[in-house]
């Protein structure tokens, strides 16, 4: 068998072209896929405003209900949510926390931490009255 004598570039060039756009085609990719799940992280509701959630989000002391068969948990901190404990409910989903908790959380993010529903009375929602539905994490 008899090789030709082929200029190198010749003989790689080929291979380098087809390497040079296979790594532009994965660094496109991984530049959609990285603003893809930067837009997802962003795109809940703005934070709320820490000075104003006291007013929208009255405490009221924790009273356990009748027909809790177990105790109920705090879903930010993960703490027990004890008779008589300062607490909140947000009026759109009707999930309770410890008050400092939720306070701190939706002047981060504005949602419920469990449900993610928007949890600002921006809407007009009213405050909601001791007894109500509970968050647990049971």
């Amino acid at each position: 068998m008899v090789f030709e004598k082929q200029p190198i570039w010749q003989v790689f060039g080929f291979s380098l072209g087809v390497g040079a756009l296979a790594g532009s085609i994965l660094y496109a990719l991984c530049v959609v896929l990285l603003w893809c799940v930067d837009r997802r992280r962003h795109a809940g509701a703005p934070p709320a405003d820490p000075r104003k959630v006291k007013i929208w989000l009255p405490d009221h002391a924790h009273r356990r209900r009748q027909d809790e068969s177990s105790s109920s948990e705090c879903c930010v901190c993960l703490g027990t949510l004890e008779e008589g404990e300062r607490c909140c409910t947000l009026a759109a989903c009707r999930h309770e926390f410890h008050k400092e908790c939720i306070y701190r959380w939706v002047a981060a993010h504005n949602t419920c931490p469990l449900c993610r529903h928007t949890a600002s009375a921006a809407a007009g929602s009213s405050p909601v009255p001791p007894h109500h539905h509970h968050a647990s994490m049971v």
